[in-house]
């Protein structure tokens, strides 16, 4: 409904400018309308993109991108530094849905429980989309999101539930006290920083490998299984 009711708002805008003045701010305003038209698209469309097949999704932030520059270009050409804050407002609109499309189809795999999960060994494969994920060895809470992936197929890890991310990517923090122990396990979007060791790792950025694993398997196991005792709660979200 939203979508139809944008396409119909400016249908009407693009019909009533024909007959608006050719010169003056009328004549600027009527040589916008098309490239507003499409900055609006583009916006709405992005919104959308999580319903685009996973490795189309980055050529489309590409042509967003593209649509969105070309868009201001022509606009500047007929405004030069005197657009109309409704016109700016239109053009950040659209820049912040891209950034936000990142985000788009974001998927996770989650330990549901009861008790706790051992991390087995992940393929990883080829470089694809955006991937982050516990290292193998690592001893799970319920609750907790394994890994979580962008612009890519569903990582299968047996025993996970696989989902939409609800909140986004997001971080799992494993909370010390003084003595090493293991207090809780906390998680927490990306841009959040609660205190805490980070379990889940950067593997694949973009399409680009940018981290591993940097521990053997049964010593990252071993050291964790000593600090986490007998705790077998459940992860709790973060709060700030």
């Amino acid at each position: 409904m939203a979508w139809a009711a944008m396409v119909g708002r400016w249908t009407e805008l693009a019909a009533a400018s024909g007959s608006w003045p050719m010169e003056g701010d009328a004549g600027r305003a009527r040589a916008s309308v098309p490239w507003l038209i499409q900055l609006q698209a583009v916006t709405h469309a992005l919104r959308e993109l999580a319903t685009v097949p996973p490795c189309e999704r980055p050529w489309c932030r590409d042509h967003a991108r593209a649509t969105i520059e070309s868009a201001v270009e022509r606009l500047v050409g007929v405004w030069g530094d005197e657009a109309p804050n409704e016109i700016a407002d239109i053009v950040d609109e659209a820049r912040l849905a891209v950034e936000a499309s990142r985000q788009a189809g974001c998927r996770e795999a989650v330990w549901p429980g009861p008790g706790r999960f051992i991390v087995p060994d992940v393929e990883l494969g080829e470089p694809c989309g955006t991937l982050a994920c516990m290292q193998p060895g690592t001893p799970v809470l319920p609750g907790s999101p394994v890994a979580w992936w962008i612009d890519r197929d569903d990582l299968v890890v047996p025993g996970l539930t696989v989902r939409d991310a609800a909140h986004g990517p997001s971080q799992v923090y494993r909370q010390l006290d003084d003595a090493g122990r293991v207090v809780q396990d906390v998680v927490a979007p990306m841009e959040e920083l609660p205190p805490g060791m980070p379990l889940v790792v950067p593997i694949d950025e973009d399409g680009r490998r940018v981290g591993g694993w940097l521990t053997p398997a049964p010593a990252w196991r071993a050291m964790h299984e000593r600090a986490l005792g007998d705790l077998q709660g459940p992860a709790v979200r973060w709060s700030a």
